[in-house]
This record gives C-alpha cells, sequence and structure tokens, in this order.
C-alpha cells in the first residue's frame, strides 16, 4: 500500500507538478524571448525531459513497483540521480532563468502598443520572482 501512495503521491503528482512548472518558466522565457532560435528551445525541452525528469522520474515511480528501494544498490543510484544529478540541473535551470529574466530588466521591449515597457516590465519582475520561489520551494 505505501508503494502505491508513494507512486501517486511523489510519483505521479509530483512529477506533473515538477513538470508544469518546468513549462511555465519556459513559456515565460519564450514571452520575453521570443525570437529564441528553435534549436535553443529542442535544447531546452530535452534538458527538461532528461536531467529533470528522466533523474527523478524512475525511482519514484516505476522502481518501486519492480525492486525493493531499500536496496543499497538501488539507494545508492537513487541519491545519486535523483539527488545530485537532479538538484544540481534543477538549481542550474532555474538560476539560468532567473538571469536571463533579471537581465532582461534592462533592456526594452516591444509587447504590442500602448504602454508596453511597463507590462513588460511587470512580467519580466513576476518571471524573477517566480524563479526565486521556484528555488526557495526545493
Amino acid at each position: 500500500m505505501a508503494v502505491l501512495v508513494d507512486l501517486q503521491t511523489y510519483g505521479i503528482f509530483g512529477t506533473t507538478v515538477q513538470l508544469c512548472d518546468n513549462y511555465i518558466t519556459l513559456n515565460r522565457f519564450l514571452a520575453v524571448y521570443p525570437k529564441t532560435s528553435n534549436h535553443v528551445q529542442i535544447l531546452i525541452h530535452l534538458y527538461i525531459w532528461i536531467l529533470l525528469i528522466l533523474t527523478y522520474l524512475p525511482y519514484q515511480t516505476l522502481l518501486p513497483c519492480f525492486v525493493d528501494t531499500n536496496d543499497d544498490y538501488i539507494s545508492n543510484w537513487n541519491t545519486i540521480t535523483a539527488g545530485y544529478i537532479f538538484m544540481v540541473a534543477y538549481l542550474t535551470y532555474n538560476c539560468s532563468f532567473a538571469y536571463m529574466f533579471w537581465k532582461s530588466l534592462g533592456s526594452k521591449h516591444s509587447f504590442g502598443g500602448g504602454d508596453s515597457s511597463s507590462k513588460m516590465r511587470i512580467l519580466e519582475l513576476k518571471n524573477v520572482l517566480h524563479c526565486f520561489i521556484r528555488y526557495l520551494s526545493h
């Protein structure tokens, strides 16, 4: 029963929240930098799926259904991937976008007319704040 609860809470729900949070940050980035090349966008998607999802997801969802995760070998790999690789990748992702949003605060953007600079500034400040809240929540 405990495996099913972990599968549902940490695995499915936790990964879904994490995935949505990563894509919210990406969408905000694309709103601030709309001319981002397709190559960069593909690299960001690969980064999200390989380093932010696949280092965490298997140990929290699939593996407990098939093997004893209290085994030293499995536990060590979980510590390495979900602990070290995931956390470094997550902090790098978060800090990189926070830096790019912070850097964009000083630049001028067009938001389609009207009082575009103040609208863009509010969006950029929200983006920086969102990154720092994400950082503090982990």
